[in-house]
């Protein structure tokens, strides 16, 4: 449980956090969502894992002095929840500022199987140029291979083509140099987003 932040659920009156109940990773709150569009959030805490001899650990360099490869990863989860067919883009379509994000440029409940649904990829705020961004739906039977891949332009913005109708998942992957290479050698940001695509 030390590795990740408590579920968050964004509505448009504010912020509500979520507990942590029973098995690990399992997290409610009694409230009754009206109509509308929400966003759930998840982070998995930064956290070093090094690779030696003896397989990964989850230390850093500093900690295990023979690990021949160190990364810091940082993750970053977020699902549009869309409330009684709601498609309000009242502010699902805005940053709400992680690290490295995911930003549907409208509600996926407005688009169609076929049909582009437009994405930024943003980085500290900024958009994050040529970034390869992977989606796929729920039931593909390759772990390999994506239903869709491709990267952003200039300005981060990338057009997901979802062929079909139901549960997906979208994620993209920063990478850049540690500071100190004697503590580790990389930063890992992973992003994701899940949403649903209707008929």
């Amino acid at each position: 449980m030390h590795l990740f932040d408590s579920l968050q659920l964004i509505k448009p009156d504010g912020v509500l956090k979520l507990k942590q109940v029973g098995e690990n990773y399992a997290y409610q709150e009694k409230e009754t969502l009206k109509k509308g569009s929400y966003i759930v959030t998840g982070t998995y805490l930064p956290t070093f894992w090094s690779k030696g001899s003896d397989g990964w650990a989850q230390k850093s360099r500093a900690q295990r002095p023979d690990a021949t490869y160190c990364e810091k990863v940082t993750m970053f989860a977020k699902t549009i929840l869309n409330v009684s067919e709601s498609t309000s883009d009242e502010f699902v379509t805005k940053p709400i500022g992680q690290e490295l994000e995911i930003v549907p440029l409208v509600n996926p409940a407005k688009v169609k199987p076929g049909e582009k649904f437009p994405v930024q990829i943003l980085f500290n705020g900024k958009p994050l140029r040529t970034a390869k961004v992977s989606a796929t739906f729920g039931g593909f039977s390759d772990r390999e291979y994506k239903a869709f891949s491709g990267r952003t332009d200039l300005k981060g913005y990338i057009d997901i083509i979802p062929l079909k109708a139901g549960y997906w998942y979208a994620e993209v992957e920063h990478k850049y140099g540690y500071e100190d290479k004697n503590v580790c050698d990389e930063v890992v940001l992973i992003s994701t987003l899940t949403f649903n695509i209707n008929d």
